[in-house]
């Protein structure tokens, strides 16, 4: 589930923008 979702982040934005984020949305899902 999480490696699916790993990719789908990464188009939602930069990865290393997202990174401090990504730690939120993958507490969310």
């Amino acid at each position: 589930m999480t490696e699916p979702l790993k990719p789908r982040i990464d188009f939602d934005g930069p990865l290393e923008e997202e990174k401090g984020a990504n730690s939120q949305v993958r507490a969310r899902v």
